[in-house]
């Protein structure tokens, strides 16, 4: 949230202020806003999850156990429209590729499920129904 972010910076700034001139010195900080939280929305993410269970199966769809602390830019596209950012299982043993390595080959079989992922949940979104 935009406030909390404000909070944040507003801390930092003091904190560092209040060092610096308990030590005498000077200090000039840049902060650089990156990507905004991203979380996803109860509303659509509960459509998505329906959509997912029931064209995946619910046994292939997993919840994560807690926040992920990562940047997205996803993020940008959730203060425009509905929607919510789930993962796909594309990994495999023996694949040390990353996500964003440009050596990264998912098995073609991930392809057909994120396929069918992805078509199901903008049809849940793009319905209008809840």
């Amino acid at each position: 949230r935009p406030e909390t972010r404000d909070a944040l910076e507003g801390e930092l700034r003091q904190r560092v202020s209040g060092i610096v001139r308990s030590s005498g010195l000077r200090a000039s900080i840049e902060y650089h806003r990156g990507y905004p939280a991203l979380i996803n929305p109860p509303d659509p993410t509960e459509r998505v999850r329906r959509a997912l269970r029931a064209e995946l199966g619910p046994e292939n769809v997993r919840e994560l156990p807690g926040p992920v602390m990562g940047a997205e830019d996803f993020a940008r596209y959730l203060d425009e429209a509905p929607g919510c950012f789930f993962f796909v299982g594309a990994g495999r043993p023996g694949m040390p590729e990353s996500l964003h390595s440009p050596t990264f080959l998912p098995p073609d079989e991930t392809l057909c499920v994120a396929t069918a992922a992805l078509a199901a949940a903008a049809a849940a979104l793009g319905s209008g129904v809840p």
